[in-house]
């Protein structure tokens, strides 16, 4: 599929589409830095991409690479442009790695307000609550919360310790 789209952009550049459609193969391939300059071109031909999924996946690159400013710029503005749990979430997550705590709280709130039903939401709401210190109670009520709807991630469980 990449070498199909890769001909496809070498006759017309300008092919939006295209680009997202060989980030999205080049993502999912877990070529990480090549799908990134994708997504980018993509929205350097548009700016106001109507594309959830192309926000999302570029914001996932930059949190793979621990790039957490960058991923909570995309974050923020998919949050206000899409409005989902998951950028809501994502959002969160990058703003607890950077240890903007207030603000992350913020997000994954609002993450869990879209969605309650997440399992990763509440694992890292538990580890916002262990990392402030101050709320062991409501860290073991998130923890709870995120072992009855079956929290399986492993990159959260680490977390939380």
């Amino acid at each position: 599929a990449v070498e199909i789209f890769s001909e496809l952009l070498e006759k017309d550049p300008n092919n939006q589409r295209g680009w997202v459609l060989k980030g999205h193969s080049l993502f999912f391939m877990g070529n990480l830095f090549d799908s990134e300059e994708c997504y980018i071109m993509a929205i350097r031909l548009n700016p106001k991409i109507s594309s959830v999924a192309v926000h999302e996946r570029l914001g996932t690159v930059y949190m793979k690479r621990q790039a957490y400013k960058d991923a909570k710029t995309v974050f923020y503005k998919a949050s206000a442009e899409f409005y989902t749990a998951t950028s809501w979430r994502n959002l969160g997550i990058a703003l607890l790695k950077l240890s903007e705590l207030n603000e992350a709280e913020d997000a994954l709130n609002q993450s869990n307000i879209l969605d309650n039903l997440n399992a990763e939401t509440w694992g890292y709401v538990a580890e916002l609550c262990l990392v402030n210190g101050q709320r062991n109670q409501q860290a073991l009520q998130s923890i709870r919360e995120a072992f009855k709807l079956n929290l399986s991630n492993p990159e959260v469980l680490d977390e939380i310790g």
